[in-house]
């Protein structure tokens, strides 16, 4: 455990405390990387890349919203990719 981290729980008593401050302190990181990641979805040019290249550049950044608890419909794709 880092020592920020284990500065946000050091003082709690309770496993339940711990992870609620845990949660509330990574929160905002989640929000903000979710935010990043629909936005490079959405903002996503083909560009000069190959069609393979410009697809694996797309699932990277589905894969990665499917980590962190959002999964991109077929729909959002296939708008994504036109």
């Amino acid at each position: 455990m880092t020592e920020g981290v284990l500065g946000t729980v050091a003082s709690y008593t309770t496993s339940n405390a711990v992870w609620k401050a845990l949660e509330q302190k990574f929160s905002s990181q989640s929000k903000a990387r979710l935010l990043q990641l629909k936005s490079q979805l959405s903002n996503a040019t083909k560009g000069n890349q190959s069609i393979s290249d410009y697809i694996d550049k797309l699932k990277v950044v589905c894969d990665s919203l499917a980590v962190v608890g959002h999964t991109v419909s077929d729909l959002d794709l296939v708008v994504s990719v036109s």
